[in-house]
Formats: C-alpha cells, structure tokens, sequence
C-alpha cells in the first residue's frame, strides 16, 4: 500500500499531488502495489482506515491531479489503455470535512500478443496425399514472449493428437478417406493462443496394373490374365472387353477363358480393374489368334425344333460335316441354363416341367475351335393325343396307272406337321411333306403292295395306317389311262 496521511483538505490535495509527482532516487526501486495489462480490467481493491465516517472516496487513477471516479466504497475497477507506471491517489472526504488520501503505485504491462502462426510446407494451405504416404505437418510461430507449447489436431475434431513444447513438425499417415482439416495450436508463456490451418484431402489409391503388350495363340479357345494389386484395399472386380463384340465379363479373378470366333485376327482387350473404395485403372492388350494350314471349322446341325409333352423322353442327335480336325468334345446344354449337361452326339432327355428350352450344342476339335447350333423345344403340360391317319386309295389297279393317294387325316388337340408315305411297304418313306398327303404314284409291277401313310403331329406324337394295292392286268380300266384326279376309298389297317 502507499502513502496515507489525515490533513485538512486544501493541504492534503496540494500535498498529494506533489508526492504524485515526485520522483524516486536514482537506483531505488519502488515495489508496485498494483500489476496489471494495458487494455484489461484491474481491480484496485485496497484496505484503508479513513478514521471516521466518509461522504465520498474519489480516485485519481493516472495522478494527473484531476479525479476520475467518485464511489461511495474504496474498492473500484479501471482499465487503463496503455502500458506504463501510474501513480493512483485515492482520496477520502470524511463527513467532518476532514481529508485523508492514500498513493498506490501501478504498474502497467503492454498487452500480451498472440502468437502469429503459419503452416509450412504446402502451398495455399493445401496437400493431396493417400492412406500409405505420410504428410509431413510443420509450421511456426512468432510471438512477443516465448511459445511454450506446440499441438496437432489431425483431423480437426477438435482433439488435439499430439504436442511438443519445442518442436513444431510431425509426420502422420491418414488411415480413412476424407477431407479433414488439421491445426496447428502455439502456446505462448502468457497462456495466449494462436492457430493455423491445414487442408488435407486424403484420397483413395487406384490399383496398379503390371502392363502386358501382347499374346499370340493358335487355338481359339484363350486363358487371359493379368497381374493387379491394390496398394491400400483390396481389389473386387475385373471386367473384360474381349475385343470381338462379345458381352463383358465380369469376374473376381485376374483371368478369364474366352473362344474367339475368327481366326488369323488381332483382338484389342481392355481389362478394368475396380477396387473396394471404387476406384478403377484400366490396360489394354492384344491377343493375336493365328489360324491353323490347312483349318476347316466343321459344320453342325442340332437338328429341327422339337415339340413334346412332359414327362416323356425326346432324343436329341447333332450332324457334323466337313472339318479338317478331330472332333473331342459334343456338349449339350439341353435345359437352357448356359450350362453344360452332356457330352456325346446323340442324347435323350426328358423334361419334368413345361415351357421353352433353347438347347445348344457346342462342338470342340481338338485345336479347341468350337461350333455351335441350337433348336428349340417346347414342352406342352398334358399328355398329347396321336394324330388319326386316314388314306384314301383305290386298291385294284393295272401296272403302270397313275394312282392318286389321298387323306383326309387329322389331329384331335393339335395339328399335323408332316406327312409320309412309304409305297411299297419296305420301311422306307418315299414321300413327305409338311403341309399335304395327297400324291400320286405309279406302279410298274404286278403285284401285292402294302402302302403306309404316317402322320406326325406338333407335339412329335406319330401314327400310322395302311391300305393293300392289289396290281395286275385284270383290273377294271383302260391301260394308261390317267387316274390322277379320281379317287376310290376302301379299306385300311392302323398299323
């Protein structure tokens, strides 16, 4: 505490403001009663004995002899703008118009800084990076006093991850995609704060791919690969451009076998390569498939569309003509499933439910060279009912008369698709047509024929019937006489 001292009034001003005034001895040092910094609140919270009852205490915070504050208790606040050392004189107005007043000395300290700080390193306040290469986090900081203390918050949650008091430069490696904002926090010796800011985009890593330039084979049948690997996931699908119009191909595999369909050609394959984060690369290569001297690709035939009912057995038998390779191989995809069900030329089936089977077979040579046909089948739900034959022949006739075979046969639940004849009855059809059963032939012998008409419906059901011609010269009629648009009904046997 300073000076106090109870005289009259008018002395007691005089008197303080000269002891305001007045100087210390060179050398001594004067203890503040009061520290404070320029710019913030100070409280002058003093403990006096003015001696009697007070009117008024008033303060001259600066000693400038003018009083700034007059309350009706001792203890006040002031701000005082600038640094420095003041001479505060608290004066007491008593209610006998008595004086006391009171000198404290303050001392005023410049404002603290905070701490100026800047990020180095990255330009514009930005760096790119991934999940494998470490950032290198490093700044600085000015200040009026001293920086204490050093923080990173990595990701800018607010959690501040690691410190240092001296050293300001860290190396850390972002572990999630993202773009997060890092801070550098400085502490300086007052406890002031300053930051700075970082943006760091942390980006996914595309699958490295080993290029390959080209493969040359001679088969058509090819096993393509290549070689990937993702430096920080996982690789999750590869698709396939094959190069010949063919659909993609997808797998999860680095290879994939495929059947080109011409030979002695180039094929450009484009292969994408898909991580787990979605990001991609993508190589191209060629493929050259030479062809064989000499080479004949064989010619097969499935045979025709079938209908049937379910339930029963259909038999299946592919042609092969032509070809200059040994065949190997006969699959069947007999259930439309793009799978195959069996190997061999001929096969017999049955389906177990109704519908439209698109059946395949693909034939391989030994070079690998695959050709393919198709029919379809159609599978009706209930059992068919045979179509009825009905011919119509005269059966007395001279050699060498022109006989009109006709029909009038039918189907009961559907229609009839083919029609043969077999004349003479040696199991053989000498006649067949898919739309008519009418014709005429001509028998140059005498003799006994049995001729077969066999119809055959939509659904594959086939049935049979028959009529004996009796040929000889004495038969009713005129030789050479063109019978062909008579006709004589009689009698016939189902067979």
């Amino acid at each position: 505490m300073g000076w106090e001292r109870g005289m009259p009034a008018a002395f007691a001003i005089v008197l303080a403001l000269l002891l305001v005034h007045t100087t210390s001895a060179p050398g001594e040092d004067i203890e503040p009663d009061f520290y404070g910094i320029m710019g913030q609140p100070l409280a002058l919270n003093v403990t006096v004995d003015p001696g009697g009852p007070v009117d008024l205490f008033h303060w001259d915070f600066d000693g400038d002899g003018v009083f700034d504050l007059s309350s009706v208790q001792p203890n006040v606040t002031h701000t005082y703008p600038e640094a420095g050392t003041y001479q505060a004189v608290l004066r007491a107005n008593l209610t006998n118009t008595s004086v006391r007043m009171w000198l404290y000395t303050v001392e005023i300290a410049p404002r603290n800084q905070v701490p100026v700080v800047v990020i180095t390193g990255h330009a514009e306040g930005y760096v790119r990076t991934d999940r494998i290469t470490p950032v290198e986090l490093s700044g600085m900081a000015v200040d009026d006093g001293e920086v204490v203390r050093y923080d990173w918050d990595f990701e800018g949650d607010g959690v501040f991850d690691w410190n240092s008091p001296e050293v300001r430069s860290v190396n850390h490696t972002y572990s999630e995609l993202g773009i997060f904002t890092a801070v550098l926090k400085a502490t300086d010796d007052q406890g002031a704060v300053g930051v700075a800011t970082l943006t760091v985009d942390v980006r996914n890593l595309a699958p490295h791919i080993d290029q390959r330039t080209r493969l040359s084979t001679n088969v058509p049948l090819v096993s393509l690969s290549i070689t990937a690997e993702d430096p920080d996931g996982e690789i999750v699908l590869y698709t396939w451009d094959l190069g010949d119009g063919s659909p993609l191909v997808n797998t999860t595999v680095p290879t994939v076998t495929h059947t080109y369909p011409d030979l002695g050609r180039y094929y450009q394959v484009r292969v994408e390569v898909l991580d787990n984060d979605g990001s991609s690369s993508t190589t191209t290569f060629m493929v050259e498939v030479s062809r064989p001297d000499p080479f004949e690709l064989h010619k097969v035939d499935a045979g025709p569309d079938v209908e049937t009912v379910v339930g029963r057995p259909v038999q299946f038998h592919v042609n092969v003509t032509d070809g200059t390779e040994a065949i190997v191989h006969y699959y069947w995809d007999l259930d439309g499933d793009a799978t195959a069900d069996a190997d061999g030329m001929t096969q017999t089936y049955v389906y177990s439910a109704d519908g439209t089977y698109h059946v395949s077979v693909s034939v391989v040579d030994e070079w690998g060279f695959a050709v393919n046909d198709t029919l379809v089948v159609t599978v009706h739900p209930e059992e068919n009912e045979a179509p009825v034959p009905v011919p119509s022949v005269e059966q007395w006739v001279r050699p060498g008369r022109n006989l009109r075979f006709s029909e009038v046969s039918y189907d009961p639940d559907g229609r009839i698709v083919l029609y043969q004849w077999d004349f003479d009855g040696d199991g053989k059809f000498d006649h067949a047509d898919p739309d008519d059963g009418n014709v005429t032939h001509l028998y140059v012998e005498e003799g006994m024929y049995v001729a077969v008409l066999q119809v055959t419906d939509n659904r594959g059901e086939v049935a049979s019937a028959s009529v004996t011609i009796k040929v000889n010269n004495d038969a009713p009629g005129e030789n050479e006489v063109d019978d062909s648009k008579g006709a004589a009904v009689c009698c016939l046997s189902l067979v």
